[in-house]
C-alpha cells in the first residue's frame, strides 16, 4: 500500500545525542563538586527513567520527571544540577539529526507524503527541532509535553493524523520503542516500523517508501 504520511519519533530515531548521555551527566556532575563516573549513570539510568515516567505529564516542562532522573543517577538532589543538565540537553547543539534522515524526509515529500514528527519529550524538542532546522522539512511536530497525551496512546497519533489530513492506514510511524512507537502506531490503525528492525537505517526506509505504490 501506498503511503501518504510519514511519521517519526524524535530521540532515538531521528535525533541523537552528540555526547553520550552518561557522559554528560557525570561530566556535569562533577563541575557541580559530585564525584560521578558515566558507566555508574549508565548502569541507573534504564531504571530512573522507567521510574520517573508516570511522572512526565504532570507539566510541559517534565519538571518533577527530570528531577527524579537526576537524582536516581545521580544521587543528588542539587536543583543546580538539574537546571544546567536541563539546559544542555534543551540545546540543538546537544543533539544531531540520524544520517539519512533528511534526504530520506525530502524523498518523500517529493513523492507527495506529508512528514510529522511524534515525540514523548518535554516542550523544550520544539527548540531543538527549530535549531536543528527540522521543523523546516516537517509538516507538523506533536509533542507529548505540549498535548498531555503520550505514546502509546493512540490519540497523539489520532491528533497527528488530524493536522495532517491523512487517515490513519495511509500512514506509517518509524521509531525505536516496540511499545510506544509500533504498538502505539498500530493501535491507532498506523503501520508501525521499529528502526534497526523493519528498516536498518533511513537510507531503506526512504527505499521501503519509494518501492510502496
Amino acid at each position: 500500500m501506498r503511503h501518504d504520511a510519514l511519521l517519526l519519533d524524535a530521540a532515538g530515531t531521528l535525533l541523537h545525542a552528540t555526547e553520550p548521555v552518561p557522559e554528560v551527566y557525570a561530566r556535569v556532575a562533577r563541575s557541580h563538586g559530585i564525584e560521578l563516573d558515566a558507566a555508574t549513570v549508565k548502569g541507573r539510568f534504564g531504571a530512573a527513567m522507567a521510574e520517573a515516567a508516570p511522572l512526565r505529564l504532570r507539566s510541559p516542562d517534565w519538571r518533577e520527571f527530570w528531577a527524579t532522573v537526576v537524582h536516581r543517577c545521580t544521587g543528588s538532589e542539587s536543583p543546580a544540577l538539574l537546571d544546567a543538565l536541563v539546559a544542555h540537553f534543551r540545546q540543538p547543539s546537544a543533539w544531531r539529526v540520524a544520517e539519512g534522515a533528511r534526504a530520506c524526509c525530502e524523498a518523500a515529500r517529493a513523492k507527495g507524503m506529508k512528514l510529522a514528527v511524534v515525540s514523548n519529550w518535554d516542550h523544550n524538542l520544539r527548540g531543538v527541532l527549530e535549531g536543528l532546522g527540522v521543523l523546516g522539512w516537517v509538516d507538523v511536530a506533536v509533542i507529548s509535553g505540549e498535548e498531555g497525551v503520550e505514546k502509546p496512546d493512540p490519540a497523539i497519533f489520532e491528533r497527528t493524523l488530524a493536522r495532517l489530513g491523512v487517515p490513519a492506514e495511509r500512514a506509517v510511524h518509524v521509531g525505536d520503542s516496540e511499545r510506544a512507537d509500533v504498538e502505539g502506531a498500530r493501535a491507532a490503525g498506523c503501520t508501525g516500523w521499529l528502526i534497526g528492525r523493519d528498516v536498518a537505517d533511513f537510507e531503506a526506509l526512504a527505499a521501503a517508501l519509494l518501492a510502496k505504490d
